[in-house]
């Protein structure tokens, strides 16, 4: 798992090797208290794979196999 800053762009605080299967985006905003932060990094694009990923199973019934393998397809991981 890696973080895009655009589509189709590595985001220059990413963690890469390549092994990297997908990348999402690494950048969201996030409300508590009634207050907006702005959170950013790998772990970020991390959360959103596992919401993508539970989504998709529920939504599917897809097996986990079949579900990584259609992310991986929709979120390849850019070259470097």
């Amino acid at each position: 798992m890696t973080a895009v800053s655009k589509p189709g762009q590595l985001a220059p605080y990413a963690n890469y090797w390549p092994g990297n299967s997908m990348a999402l985006p690494g950048t969201s905003i996030v409300y508590f208290g009634n207050q907006a932060f702005g959170v950013q990094g790998t772990s970020t694009a991390t959360a959103f794979a596992s919401g993508v990923f539970a989504g998709a199973m529920s939504a599917t019934g897809s097996s986990a196999s079949q579900v990584i393998a259609g992310m991986q397809t929709k979120f390849p991981v850019p070259t470097k």
